[in-house]
């Protein structure tokens, strides 16, 4: 199967199967493709809610390949002493976020990459998520 993107305007995805005719999907929500093909505008928009924790020190958000499809990645760091649970981050944001928004796997981790401006630098939060 092969996915043939930004063939359409809005939210349609081509996909041609190995073998018959090409089927034609409609993504009724957006960001389902967003995650496809990665946005920084839906990371940032989980990252300003997130950061919103009282626990949470700071975060990042990125789109990770994981068997064969991208996924919503949370990578965390924890204020000082704080001890909170990955099941307490995704409650909060789970009442904070549409369900298809709220990150699928998170990483807690001592700091967030970046460079000397500030900006985060999401191929390195690849190299630490394959590392775990």
């Amino acid at each position: 199967m092969t996915v043939l993107p930004g063939l359409f305007k809005g939210a349609t995805i081509v996909v041609t199967p190995e073998t018959g005719p090409a089927e034609i999907l409609d993504i009724i929500e957006r960001h389902r493709v967003t995650v496809l093909f990665g946005a920084p505008a839906l990371f940032q928009e989980i990252e300003k809610v997130l950061i919103n924790h009282p626990d949470v020190g700071d975060c990042a958000v990125a789109g990770i390949p994981v068997d064969g499809k991208n996924i919503i990645v949370a990578f965390v760091v924890l204020s000082a002493n704080e001890t909170n649970s990955v099941e307490q981050l995704n409650t909060y944001l789970a009442h904070e976020l549409p369900s298809a928004k709220v990150p699928q796997r998170y990483q807690l981790i001592e700091e967030i990459p970046r460079n000397p401006n500030g900006k985060i630098l999401r191929q390195k939060l690849f190299e630490l998520y394959t590392m775990e």
